[in-house]
């Protein structure tokens, strides 16, 4: 019995070691990354996936899945980012290890779906809703120009029109007779 209650409470504190590890980890994982990074990696590892998963044959769709959840954090399929594809890679990682099964279980729920959203619905649901990843953030463009696309976490956005976003603005009717 006392060897039983010794062998429990060695597990019970490694145990704890591993969550603690995990839990400085992840917190290490935010300082290091920025929340704008973190959503466009996000997003990105969510495109790799969507590349790799294209031809997908549902019959065997959780061996697929799992194949391609193996592979996806390779750094070359990162190399179409703008950003540095060694810290994509990390973006990608975190996902992996603390939301793959999240991951997995909405991956495989999409592809078997006979009419899918679109990507980037898709991509929303995953960073936004599952991961709470791109809540609050705003994207800038490319060229840093002054256009912006803030999504917030209910789901609204707000575009600031720049050179690159135009929004119309409405013109009263005149009606001149003849």
């Amino acid at each position: 019995m006392a060897l039983l209650a010794m062998n429990y409470l060695k597990f019970s504190f490694l145990f704890l070691l591993i969550s603690l590890q995990k839990c400085f980890a992840k917190e290490e994982f935010f300082k290091e990354v920025s929340k704008e990074l973190r959503c466009s990696g996000c997003d990105l590892t969510v495109k790799v996936l969507d590349r790799m998963l294209g031809n997908l044959d549902k019959r065997d769709i959780d061996h697929q899945v799992d194949k391609v959840l193996n592979h996806v954090c390779e750094e070359e399929r990162f190399s179409i980012s703008e950003y540095n594809p060694k810290k994509m890679v990390k973006v990608c990682e975190f996902i992996k290890d603390y939301h793959g099964g999240e991951l997995r279980k909405e991956l495989i729920y999409h592809y078997s779906q006979p009419k899918k959203p679109t990507y980037l619905e898709f991509a929303q649901h995953i960073c936004l809703d599952i991961m709470k990843l791109c809540a609050g953030i705003s994207h800038k463009w490319q060229d840093k120009e002054d256009t912006m696309i803030h999504i917030d976490s209910d789901h609204g956005f707000t575009v600031v029109p720049g050179r690159n976003i135009r929004m119309a603005n409405p013109v009263h009717e005149q009606h001149d007779e003849f």
